[in-house]
């Protein structure tokens, strides 16, 4: 059963590499509604 868990664990930080990529999207949607608000 630990031999089958491993590949899992180790999915997940193969996912966690790119952190900057998501925090990227982050600030823009965060920019876009402060935008999108103050025109209204």
């Amino acid at each position: 059963m630990r031999v089958q868990r491993t590949p899992i664990v180790r999915e997940l930080p193969i996912k966690q590499e790119n952190p900057e990529q998501s925090d990227r999207w982050i600030y823009i949607l965060m920019i876009i509604v402060l935008v999108i608000v103050n025109l209204i």
